[in-house]
């Protein structure tokens, strides 16, 4: 899938702070985050984020973060300690992450993605939603026994 095909993609999701879009072909959804985003206001979104996982019946997440503010701390550890475990249990085998511009973006977002490789999904961390795609069309992005 180019990356203009993107625009065309169904939206299942919109806001000001993240569009929700899903990627047939990858078995995918394509959140695009932009802003700043702490506590409720983030948990809610990652949550929404899920629930849409499963509406589509998704394996897999192209988190697009470059446009993204840093992550505090707490939600981090909140990110890799309580949503990380319901996405897996929700059905989630692949996550590829387009870093942020932001170096300190990067660093948290490195910091979570680093913790989730304990998990099973299966993680990569790109620069370009380009990259994010080829990675998604890889086969040997799964992880055994996925």
């Amino acid at each position: 899938m180019p990356t203009a095909a993107l625009r065309n993609a169904p939206v299942l999701h919109e806001d000001a702070n993240l569009m929700v879009k899903w990627l047939e072909q990858h078995c995918a959804t394509l959140n695009t985050w932009t802003g700043f985003l702490q506590g409720d206001e983030y948990r809610k979104r990652m949550d929404l984020c899920l629930e849409l996982l499963q509406q589509v019946s998704a394996h897999a997440i192209l988190a697009n973060v470059q446009q993204f503010r840093p992550i505090l701390l707490t939600d981090q550890d909140w990110s890799n300690d309580d949503w990380a475990p319901r996405a897996v249990a929700a059905g989630l085998q692949r996550m590829v992450v387009v870093l942020p511009h932001n170096v300190f973006s990067q660093l948290a977002v490195t910091r979570v993605v680093q913790r989730l490789d304990e998990s099973p999904i299966h993680l990569a961390q790109v620069a370009e939603v380009s990259d994010a795609l080829r990675w998604l069309e890889l086969p040997s992005n799964h992880k055994s026994g996925s």
